[in-house]
């Protein structure tokens, strides 16, 4: 797994670099596969805190552990990287981050959100810390969600069926470069 998750964050780096292969912006699939990675080892993790008897009160160790496993690394590097900024070590195009900003970048849930209005994107391009992190964003969108999905796909097919045909429409419409 981890040669995988390698191969797959060099796919991401040749996208940043602008490189392409076949018409493919192989980042985009690098990064979804990641997410499929995230899918897949939340449902063992859910399944692991819910235990055999379908206890739900385990579900708060398993938001905690994704808290603790997600935003100390990511707030160390906002923190580094408004540093940075402030003291000028980067190019001028880089804007200067105001406390409002400050503050939506650490909350990292809104990073990933700004696909749902061209107003938003720009608002969020314009005080945005770190550019990749609304991938993270979709992380948390998904780690907060996985418990109930859990409880659904337990209960009923159909929602499997549902829910795999959604992920694969925009897995497709992503790649088509509609997303």
């Amino acid at each position: 797994m981890g040669i995988y998750r390698f191969v797959l964050s060099i796919m991401v780096a040749l996208s940043h670099s602008g490189i392409f292969y076949w018409g493919v912006n192989q980042g985009t699939v690098a990064v979804i596969s990641f997410l499929i990675l995230t899918g897949y080892t939340s449902e063992i993790s859910v399944s692991k805190m819910r235990g055999q008897t379908g206890e739900d009160r385990n579900i708060l160790k398993y938001y905690w552990n994704r808290i603790i496993r997600l935003f100390p690394l990511y707030w160390f590097w906002v923190i580094v990287t408004l540093f940075v900024v402030h003291f000028g070590m980067v190019h001028e195009t880089i804007h200067v981050i105001s406390l409002k900003g400050t503050v939506l970048n650490l909350m990292l849930l809104p990073l990933n959100f700004t696909f749902l209005s061209t107003g938003l994107q720009t608002a969020m391009d314009a005080c945005r810390v770190i550019p990749a992190a609304w991938t993270m964003g979709v992380q948390l969108t998904y780690y907060i969600a996985a418990p109930f999905l859990h409880v659904f796909r337990e209960k009923k097919n159909y929602i499997n069926i549902l829910l795999f045909t959604v992920s694969l429409l925009l897995y497709v419409l992503t790649l088509r470069g509609n997303l």
